[in-house]
């Protein structure tokens, strides 16, 4: 015979009585009579509230069924009892016989309503992949553990998945090899697709536990970032926490570290990232010259000590951008797909400028990306852009760097762009494993000396010598030698004597404007 737990709300002793009788050849009952509903709590676990229909109060009782036993039969009554307070069952004394079936029917309800709201919490509360909490779960168990200092970290996962292995499968081992490194007592949710959080009392161990987790994934191919915040030290509202951790995340992602710590900094500087991509995804539909100038640096002939020709480098207009440099600013531009209008519109921009400067003899030397060769006619954008400003080839310098991967059409490509006149110079020489191939291999004018290669001149006897012979080599094979990045006058004068074609530098001449170079008369300004 099951045994229920009855509870009664203002009824008299007779009553109950007589209740009891009623369901005693069912159930055996333990009962509990209540002074108000004010006693019913949600600690309390009844299988049924039976109350007095004369002095109906409202119960709030979630699973738990309320039966009124009344004299009452009036429909009305009943109607709005159902419809205003939480009653399932009305039953009059000349109906107690039903009351064992209907005691029966309100304790399957209650069962199947109990288990119902688990699974509704369950759908809420819980990632469907790995069964961890997902986001909504995450954040209610944080609320429960804000009486404690607590470190939450935001994981994501980077992986390189097999063809037949299902990603829910590698998402599960992801969150078994997570749980095994962590304490029992932390909390672990699966909040996004990739993304994990961790809530831990931990704080000093937090690095020892990501680096721990990140070797035990790398058996699976899977590199791990992660970022940090600290509850309350860096936020005292929940989701400012989870927020700053992500932000930590995004920034350990750019700059390829498995954990950072959230500090103001980072914030402040993403938020400048945001302001930068922002403005760059506008120049599909805007002027680029709204965001970018070219600047010109002297190029000089270190015979007659008189300029020779301009380097273009490219700038922002925008002060709040200039955080950023060139080289990351045109990676995020290849990463919205728009670096193909920028290199284009410099390459028109410098040709443009060149034609002003042939007067004055002098060439712009054009830097372009290996990732713009690759992926684009270069020849036919080149040629048409001398064309449409009436420009000389003669007065245009092509440079590429030696890490272009160059595949045997591009090279072709190369050739054509020289048979139209224009030079082609190797940059950033010297700083790569296949430096002297590439020479081999490419069709090339000019090699320029990186800085790299050239800073601790004159100062290193060894590298005036490696230096010197590199210069002499690239005069065997007829090749005209750049030196970049004078800044001394020591330097200067080891280059003059090592018989360097040309160099430029902040010793012979700062980057300057169109305006400005229009302006500089053909004199001589090295120092002698």
């Amino acid at each position: 015979m099951r045994r229920l737990r009855i509870a009664f709300l203002n009824l008299y002793p007779e009553v109950i009585y007589d209740i009891k009788k009623a369901v005693e050849d069912f159930y055996e009952i333990e009962t509990e009579i209540l002074p108000s509903a004010d006693y019913i709590s949600a600690s309390q676990k009844y299988d049924a509230i039976i109350i007095n229909g004369k002095n109906l109060t409202r119960i709030t009782s979630e699973n738990t069924p309320i039966i009124v036993f009344s004299d009452t039969k009036d429909p009305e009554t009943i109607f709005n009892s159902f419809r205003e307070l939480n009653v399932r069952d009305w039953i009059t004394k000349d109906e107690i016989y039903r009351l064992p079936s209907v005691l029966y029917r309100e304790i399957l309800w209650s069962r199947e309503k109990k288990l119902h709201n688990l699974n509704i919490r369950y759908i809420k509360e819980y990632s469907q992949t790995t069964g961890l909490l997902n986001f909504d779960g995450f954040i209610k168990k944080l609320r429960d553990m804000t009486d404690k200092d607590l470190t939450v970290v935001a994981m994501e996962i980077n992986h390189r998945i097999p063809t037949k292995t299902r990603k829910t499968d590698i998402l599960q081992k992801v969150s078994d090899i997570i749980l095994e490194n962590i304490k029992s007592t932390d909390v672990l949710a699966h909040i996004e697709e990739n993304k994990f959080a961790l809530a831990t009392e931990e704080i000093i161990s937090v690095e020892k536990i990501i680096n721990r987790i990140q070797n035990n994934l790398q058996s699976l191919n899977i590199e791990l970032n992660a970022g940090a915040s600290i509850y309350p030290h860096d936020s005292d509202q929940i989701y400012d926490i989870i927020k700053n951790s992500e932000t930590a995340l995004r920034k350990a992602k750019n700059e390829n570290k498995i954990l950072l710590f959230y500090n103001r900094e980072i914030s402040e500087e993403l938020e400048r990232l945001d302001k930068l991509i922002e403005k760059l995804q506008k120049i599909k539909t805007e002027n680029i010259e709204d965001f970018f100038t070219l600047h010109y640096q002297p190029i000089f002939n270190m015979k007659n000590q008189e300029i020779f020709g301009y380097e273009e480098l490219l700038r922002v207009k925008h002060a709040e951008i200039r955080y950023f440099d060139i080289p990351k600013i045109l990676q995020i531009a290849d990463d919205l797909k728009i670096l193909k209008f920028v290199e284009e519109w410099v390459i028109y921009k410098a040709i443009k400028q060149a034609k002003k400067l042939e007067k004055q003899g002098r060439k712009i030397s054009i830097n372009v990306s290996p990732k713009f060769i690759s992926s684009t006619n270069l020849p036919r954008i080149i040629e048409d852009a001398l064309k449409y400003t009436h420009t000389s080839p003669n007065s245009i310098i092509l440079e590429i760097t030696e890490d272009s991967q160059i595949d045997e059409d591009k090279k072709e490509d190369i050739e054509k762009i020289r048979e139209l006149g224009v030079s082609i110079t190797i940059d950033d020489f010297g700083t790569k494993y296949n430096t002297f191939r590439f020479l081999k291999s490419m069709p090339i004018d000019i090699v320029k000396l990186d800085h790299e290669l050239t800073k601790h001149i004159p100062e290193s006897k060894e590298e005036n010598k490696f230096v010197s012979a590199i210069i002499k080599f690239c005069h065997d094979i007829g090749k005209l030698v750049i030196v970049e990045g004078i800044e001394k006058n020591e330097q200067l004068k080891f280059f003059k004597e090592s018989r360097s074609d040309l160099g430029q530098g902040f010793l012979l001449g700062p980057p300057m404007s169109e305006e400005e170079i229009l302006g500089k008369e053909n004199k001589k300004v090295i120092k002698k």
